[in-house]
């Protein structure tokens, strides 16, 4: 899934610990879109690296998550901008026709609300943002009843 073929798996959950959120918000990904996803480290031909929160091994499927609780504060904002642009970048670069889904929690929902240009440049960029729930994947709300 990289310049080079499929990043070797280290230990296949990264950084996401047993029982973690994003853990079990990848797993619930996975179910939803029919792929297994897990984090991948991808190397660039030119020596580059970054990480994916989650993706599928044929690279159909490519996710980024931003699902910690907590006041929404400008930190989770510049996320989850960094995450958008990463998600178009790894799409259109290395994993051309990926579906790529932004994954939040309630916590960024403040980022989508009515007239928020996230939520439009999510759409306008062929974003998927879902969200994350009391452990269930959602449909974003309606910006209206942010």
């Amino acid at each position: 899934m990289n310049e080079r073929g499929p990043a070797a798996p280290r230990n296949e959950w990264g950084r996401f610990e047993a029982g973690s959120v994003e853990r079990a918000a990848l797993v619930a990904l996975g179910g939803r879109f029919g792929v297994e996803v897990r984090p991948r480290h991808l190397r660039l031909s030119d020596g580059s690296r970054t990480e994916i929160e989650g993706a599928s091994e044929d690279g159909s499927l490519v996710v980024q998550l931003v699902i910690r609780t907590g006041d929404f504060t400008s930190q989770h904002r510049n996320k989850l901008m960094a995450d958008m642009f990463k998600l178009t970048w790894v799409r259109t670069c290395l994993t051309p026709g990926a579906r790529a889904v932004l994954c939040i929690g309630t916590g960024a929902l403040p980022a989508f609300r009515t007239g928020s240009w996230l939520r439009r440049a999510a759409a306008d960029v062929g974003l998927e943002v879902l969200l994350w729930d009391a452990g269930e994947l959602h449909a974003l709300p309606d910006a209206a009843t942010l």
